[in-house]
C-alpha cells in the first residue's frame, strides 16, 4: 500500500511538473502572437513581352533587357521612389528595416517576372508591386527624355560647329562680290543644317510611335488600356 502511494505521489509530483511546462510555453506563445509585429506577404506576376520590331527601346536605349531590369528593381534610388508613395521618405536601408522586411524578383521559366514581398504593412504588401512597376517606368521615361534632349544638344552643338567651318571655307576661297547672294547663301546653309536634327527627332518619334502601335494592336486590351 505504501508503494503504490509514493508511486501516485511521484506521477502527481511529474503531471504537475509537466501541466506548468504547458503553462509556460503557452504564454510565451500568447506573448509573441500579442507582441510581435505582424508580416504580411504577396506574391505577384509581372508580364514582360518582347516585340519583334525593327528598330525597338531597347536598341536605342539599352535598358530594357532582363538583367538591367533586375537591377533596376532592387536600386535604392527606386526603392525609394516606391516607398515615398506609401508616405515613407527614407533612404533604403531604413525602408526596410522598418517597412519591408524583404522583397524578392525572379525571372520564371516563361520569362516573366515573379515579385515575392514580405512588409510589416499590409497596404505596402498588397501594392508594392504594382506601386514599383509604375514607379520604374516613369524613371526609364525620365531618363528616356534627358537621354534623347542631351543628345539633340549634343548634335546640334556639333552641326554648329560644322557650320561654322564651312562658313569660314567659304569666306576664304570664294570672295563674293554680291551681297544679296552671300546672304541667301547663307540662309540655305542655316536651312540645311536644320534638317540633320530634325530627321533625328522625327527618328525617334517613329520608334515611339511604331511601338505604341504595336501595342496598340494587341487583341487582348479593353477599351480602357487602350
Amino acid at each position: 500500500m505504501g508503494e503504490i502511494m509514493v508511486y501516485i505521489a511521484l506521477v502527481i509530483k511529474h503531471l504537475r511538473l509537466m501541466l506548468l511546462l504547458l503553462s509556460f510555453t503557452v504564454l510565451g506563445g500568447l506573448t509573441v502572437y500579442v507582441y510581435t509585429r505582424p508580416v504580411y506577404y504577396t506574391r505577384t506576376l509581372i508580364e514582360r513581352k518582347d516585340m519583334p520590331l525593327p528598330v525597338t527601346a531597347e536598341d536605342i536605349h539599352k535598358d530594357s533587357n532582363p538583367r538591367e531590369i533586375l537591377t533596376q528593381f532592387n536600386s535604392p534610388h527606386l526603392t525609394e521612389r516606391t516607398a515615398s508613395r506609401f508616405g515613407v521618405n527614407m533612404a533604403d536601408k531604413y525602408i526596410r528595416r522598418k517597412f519591408l522586411k524583404k522583397v524578392t524578383y525572379v525571372y520564371n521559366l516563361e520569362g516573366n517576372i515573379e515579385v515575392e514581398v514580405w512588409a510589416w504593412s499590409r497596404d505596402m504588401a498588397e501594392n508594392w508591386s504594382k506601386t514599383m512597376l509604375e514607379e520604374f517606368l516613369s524613371y526609364r521615361a525620365e531618363q528616356r527624355a534627358k537621354r534623347r534632349e542631351l543628345f539633340l544638344k549634343d548634335f546640334a552643338g556639333e552641326m554648329q560647329r560644322v557650320s561654322q567651318k564651312m562658313e569660314e571655307w567659304l569666306n576664304t576661297n570664294y570672295a563674293y562680290q554680291d551681297s544679296n547672294r552671300m546672304a541667301t547663301v547663307k540662309v540655305e546653309l542655316r536651312e540645311l543644317q536644320a534638317v540633320p536634327t530634325e530627321l533625328a527627332r522625327l527618328n525617334y518619334l517613329m520608334g515611339e510611335l511604331t511601338w505604341l502601335e504595336s501595342k496598340l494592336k494587341n487583341d487582348k486590351l479593353d477599351v480602357v488600356e487602350r
